[in-house]
């Protein structure tokens, strides 16, 4: 990802933490992550139950994820 987002003009502070959002908020949804299946299974709540709580939780985090992404482009985060 870092030569990416040399390539695009951001900071690697930036990139990773680009790269971190997206990696956690689809944790919160990705059917084949076998850790949530597991908890899911074990607490007998349905998978379509967990993406009707989680959709509005997970759009909430995108978008302060965005404006803090947003917010650290524009401002050129990272080392001094």
């Amino acid at each position: 990802m870092l030569p990416l987002g040399d390539v695009l003009g951001l900071t690697r502070q930036s990139t990773i933490l680009a790269f971190q959002i997206g990696y956690g908020v689809t944790n919160l949804i990705n059917p084949t992550l076998g850790g949530l299946i597991a908890m899911l299974a074990m607490c007998r709540i349905p998978f379509d139950k967990w993406i009707r709580f989680i959709a509005p939780v997970v759009g909430l985090v995108l978008l302060m994820a965005w404006i803090g992404l947003s917010v650290s482009v524009a401002i050129h985060w990272g080392p001094a």
